[in-house]
């Protein structure tokens, strides 16, 4: 196998460089941004780089074909069961051939060796700023997730806390986060637009605010523009994109791109204990650089939460782990 680096500012802009320099044969092994470039340490640019795998064309003797075959299927049955799109797939597929042919045997050796080559998982923390604003997709548990983060930092970091919500539209949504304030003994306010929020952001005396937004269906619509503009232009908040693991990996592309124009601090991750597949865990470490901050492994406030380490992401995905929400 031929394996070539592809740079270009952003994932998709390298993507359309590598099909149109390589062509669809070109398979993505790995994708991360670097920073390169500048002057004395000044000036770098942060760019994505794609490391990317073209498959050589050679003859096989009868015997070893035969063997690989046997291997590849057995490789390929558990990389089956990710169900992860056809391009992540293609590229765990061709990932475990190249350890194959480096003499490595036994599918659940190479299927466990080609997820440590491909998955560089990153996790983060959830507090370094003093805001914290949940987005995401309806129905992937923002509100109840909200009031787990806080009630931790309330009790397990002695930290004041107050709502801030911005869900009017969803029937009783106003009324769940303030019987959390209620339980935490902590301030709940209603902001219906943009100049509202940074106005009680302002306002609001706490170590932290916790901001829910409404869900929205991301295939079909994009972030506000007055949210973008808070978002972006201060500094003193954090963005962390809620996502279910129940999810389809087939539909998370095209759910993140409504959240290009922000900075993305983390993924939280929801409903481990509703799924017995990783697929969408799989996809998001393959194909995004940002950390994961915390998983949800129920509905039970504040507990049901873990923030796990790189170690046990990859131990989700391994094939001795259990993938359900006991392995928490």
């Amino acid at each position: 196998m031929i394996i070539k680096k592809i740079k270009a500012p952003t994932y998709e802009q390298a993507y359309e460089l590598m099909r149109q320099s390589i062509g669809s044969k070109a398979v993505i092994l790995h994708s991360r941004y670097v920073t390169e470039g500048g002057w004395l340490g000044f000036f770098k640019k942060e760019v994505c780089q794609l490391t990317v795998g073209i498959e050589e064309q050679k003859q096989r003797t009868p015997s070893y074909e035969s063997t690989f075959v046997k291997e590849a299927q057995n490789v390929n049955t558990y990389i089956d069961r990710l169900e992860v799109t056809p391009t992540v797939k293609k590229g765990l597929a061709l990932t475990a051939k190249m350890i194959e042919d480096r003499g490595v045997v036994g599918g659940v050796t190479v299927y466990n060796q080609m997820l440590q080559a491909v998955i560089k998982p990153q996790t983060t923390v959830i507090g370094e700023k003093r805001i914290c604003c949940l987005l995401g997709p309806t129905g992937v548990g923002k509100t109840t997730t909200v009031a787990k983060l806080a009630a931790h930092a309330r009790y397990e970091q002695g930290k004041s806390i107050a709502f801030i919500t911005l869900d009017t539209f969803r029937i009783a949504a106003v009324e769940q986060l303030k019987k959390y304030s209620e339980i935490l003994d902590c301030p709940c306010h209603v902001a219906y637009d943009a100049s509202e929020l940074t106005a009680l952001c302002t306002k609001v005396n706490a170590d932290m605010i916790f901001i829910d937004t409404p869900g929205d269906n991301y295939l079909h619509s994009q972030l506000a523009d007055p949210l973008v503009q808070f978002l972006t232009k201060r500094s003193d908040v954090e963005c962390h994109v809620v996502l279910s693991l129940t999810m389809k990996s087939s539909d998370l592309e095209e759910l993140l791109k409504p959240f290009s124009p922000i900075t993305i601090d983390s993924f939280i991750l929801t409903k481990k204990d509703e799924t017995r597949t990783m697929s969408l865990l799989t996809e998001l470490l393959y194909k995004r650089k940002e950390p994961v901050s915390c998983v949800t492994t129920g509905q039970h406030v504040p507990n049901d939460l873990c923030y796990p380490t790189a170690k046990q992401l990859m131990g989700w995905l391994r094939l001795e782990e259990e993938h359900n929400g006991s392995s928490v």
